[in-house]
Parts: structure tokens; C-alpha cells; sequence
């Protein structure tokens, strides 16, 4: 069973029909796959009884116990799927890298300086549909690609998509820039 996460708030502009559409294409080609949503308080109907979608809803991540559920849809993923419309720079590709989980996403915005192709995960193009995800997907699974991918993805974020990681880079930058005014 392919457990694939979808975390937002905004179901349409996080793309969640495409999200939809793609586990519907996984199960069609005979891999199960179910979709957890995280992250929306109104599920659309019509996806409300579909067993390949399991909506867990909004979690607040200051309360203790929706915390805990939310680390455990991490620790229990087997990719992101988020076939987002419009990002600036989501704070979920960190979230993903942090777990080693595999991104599949659209090339939107800033998302190329969190999912490098074919590294931690891919990016497919704003104009890809549930089908192109599902056999993104698929190809990934049949060239067992996704052990990789979810070891890059901890590399990355350790490297460069962590809090420490980050101070690191600044602390680096500012120097830099402190060495060249007192040059000046």
C-alpha cells in the first residue's frame, strides 16, 4: 500500500483534484495507493466516501495531540503529493525532507530551490494532470527509485534545508559582509 500525503489548507490552489485524480490513476494501473489529506476543514462531497481518500482535516500543530498526529502521518508517508497551482516557498518541502519522504510537485514559484529533479523528488510542469503524476509515480516505483530518492531528501535537508543548516549559510554571509566593511 502506497501511503501518499497531501498537506495544505487551500484544496484548490494545493491542487487537490490533481491529487485525487492521480491515486484514482495509481489504483486504475493496480497499485494501491490511498490519499491522506491534511490540512483541509471542507473536504469536497464528492471525495468524502471515496476509500482511496482518507481526510484527516485540519491539525493544529500547538496542540499536543494533533502534533503527534501530524509527525505520524510523516513518519507513516511514502511521498508528498502536492500538484500545487501557485507556491512561493513552501515550508511543507522542508517538512518532507526532514522525514526522507519524496516529492512530486509542479515547477512553480520557488519550489525548484526545495525538490531538485530527480534528487528528492520531481517537479513536473504546471500543466500535469493526475495522470502525469500517476505514472511519474509508477516509473518510480518500477525503477525503485523511491529508496533514493528518500535518502537524498534527508541529505538535503541536513545539508541545506535544515534550521542549522540555515543559521550556518547566514552566520557565513554575514561575515562576509562584515569583513568587507571593515575594508572599507
Amino acid at each position: 500500500m502506497l501511503r501518499i500525503l497531501f498537506s495544505g489548507v487551500d484544496w484548490e490552489r494545493k491542487g487537490g483534484e490533481i491529487a485525487v485524480d492521480t491515486v484514482m490513476q495509481l489504483n486504475a494501473a493496480g497499485i494501491r495507493a490511498t490519499l491522506y489529506v491534511a490540512g483541509i476543514k471542507d473536504l469536497p462531497q464528492k471525495h468524502r466516501d471515496n476509500p482511496h481518500v482518507k481526510n484527516i482535516g485540519f491539525l493544529n500543530k500547538n496542540i499536543p495531540e494533533q502534533y503527534h498526529q501530524y509527525v505520524q502521518l510523516w513518519q507513516q508517508a511514502d511521498i508528498l503529493l502536492l500538484p500545487t497551482r501557485a507556491e512561493c516557498a513552501g515550508i511543507v518541502y522542508c517538512e518532507a525532507a526532514a522525514y526522507g519522504i519524496p516529492v512530486f510537485t509542479t515547477d512553480t514559484g520557488g519550489i525548484a530551490n526545495y525538490v531538485v529533479n530527480g534528487v528528492n523528488g520531481y517537479r513536473l510542469p504546471l500543466t500535469g494532470t493526475g495522470a502525469d503524476f500517476a505514472n511519474k509515480i509508477k516509473e518510480c516505483i518500477c525503477k525503485q527509485e523511491l529508496p533514493r530518492l528518500s535518502e537524498n531528501a534527508r541529505r538535503l535537508y541536513k545539508e541545506k534545508l535544515s534550521w542549522p543548516a540555515w543559521s550556518s549559510r547566514f552566520a557565513e554571509i554575514v561575515e562576509t559582509y562584515s569583513e568587507r566593511e571593515n575594508q572599507i
